[in-house]
């Protein structure tokens, strides 16, 4: 995926905000598979993906804040929307396309993660650099391996509840947005 190019496709459109909505696995035993997380901060375990605009080269180097990476006020109009399993934490993004051991899963927890996935990254970074606010919705499909001896089934309620965050995002967007809590440039 070209992430500099999705992002940059958005911008150049006009975009000024942004919800993502990913499917993640919970690294925690009391966020349980079919809740939601509203991403307050992440981890980023990518290897491979260009996660810059700022590379040197044209454009120079920058270096932005990532104190807050993540909306405040886009994650509360969600969750003042949203009346499902909601929490809010800390989003790990690994190199996919293999889900993460036993050990990863225990060392990311270790060091603050609360849920996993293979999305998540570097669009967060590439989104700030352009000052698109932006908020990441994680829809918690599993436990990540390791993470609970709790057998879990999940039929079509992933997606039922992924399709309901994504209405409440229209929603959202049909009503307005309108503030200023975007990238600052150091």
């Amino acid at each position: 995926i070209n992430y500099r190019a999705n992002v940059k496709a958005m911008k150049d459109l006009g975009v000024e905000y942004a919800y993502a909505i990913n499917s993640v696995g919970s690294l925690r035993e009391e966020i349980e598979p079919l809740a939601i997380v509203l991403a307050t901060d992440f981890l980023d375990f990518t290897k491979k993906r260009d996660y810059t605009f700022f590379t040197g080269f044209d454009k120079g180097v920058k270096f932005i804040a990532m104190d807050e990476p993540y909306s405040t006020d886009m994650n509360k109009l969600f969750e003042e929307r949203y009346d499902g399993k909601l929490s809010s934490g800390v989003l790990v993004t690994t190199e996919g396309p293999k889900f993460e051991t036993k050990v990863e899963n225990r060392f990311y927890k270790s060091i603050g993660g609360d849920v996993v996935g293979m999305t998540g990254s570097p669009e967060v970074i590439l989104v700030n650099e352009l000052a698109i606010k932006y908020a990441s919705i994680n829809v918690v499909g599993n436990y990540g391996t390791g993470v609970s001896s709790k057998e879990v089934t999940i039929t079509n309620e992933q997606e039922d509840i992924a399709l309901k965050a994504a209405h409440i995002c229209l929603e959202i967007f049909k009503d307005g947005l309108d503030f200023n809590d975007g990238a600052r440039f150091l």
